[in-house]
């Protein structure tokens, strides 16, 4: 699927279908969604931040994303066991290989894993759905970005959730099966004009 104007692409199982034709999204920003499970990819460009090691930046975007669900507080996340923080750079070897060679004091290209799940409530429901959050992050210091990629998985769904109006009759599936997914969807995604990010 091309992302950014084609400027990126990802393989995706056809069920997904892109957010843009149904509102605006922020340019820096791709959203495909799957209205028989809830489950949602979002691929995003975010400046470099320095201030975050490699080896913390999965666990620190997770947290970021728990803030933006509301779910940051006691209680409303966790990681699962061994998956705080996991180097996959081999995983992302095809795109980071082709990536603007970095100056000498710059670190070299890498990706970073983290999952969890996060109790997120929807559309601020007071009920709260159980949803496995899966983040990696390509780390690119030459084009001062970072390429964060995450799949929302939901793995129970509250009976008063809206979720379960859309996402009813479709097994959620485990959280094994959303790492999978997201391994194979990270392994295809490429950087077609490395300019988009000048």
């Amino acid at each position: 699927r091309p992302l950014f104007g084609g400027a990126m692409s990802v393989n995706l199982p056809p069920r997904f279908v892109d957010v843009a034709t149904l509102r605006q999204l922020p340019d820096t920003q791709e959203v495909w969604t799957d209205v028989a499970t809830d489950q949602c990819i979002v691929v995003e460009i975010l400046a470099h931040d320095d201030s975050v090691q490699d080896q913390g930046s999965a666990a620190y975007y997770f947290e970021d994303i728990a803030a933006c669900n509301d779910a940051s507080g006691p209680d409303l996340y966790t990681f699962f066991p061994g998956h705080q923080s996991t180097n996959i750079t081999g995983d992302a070897s095809a795109i980071l290989s082709a990536a603007p060679p970095s100056a000498a004091h710059l670190p070299a290209p890498s990706c970073w894993a983290a999952s969890g799940v996060q109790k997120i409530a929807k559309f601020k429901e007071s009920e709260r759905n159980e949803v496995a959050v899966h983040v990696g992050v390509l780390r690119v210091p030459s084009i001062d970005s970072d390429i964060v990629v995450h799949l929302n998985q939901p793995l129970s769904l509250s009976p008063s959730s809206s979720s379960t109006t859309v996402a009813h009759s479709v097994p959620c599936g485990t959280p094994e099966e959303g790492r999978r997914l997201f391994s194979t969807m990270l392994r295809s995604l490429r950087v077609n004009d490395w300019d988009l990010f000048s």
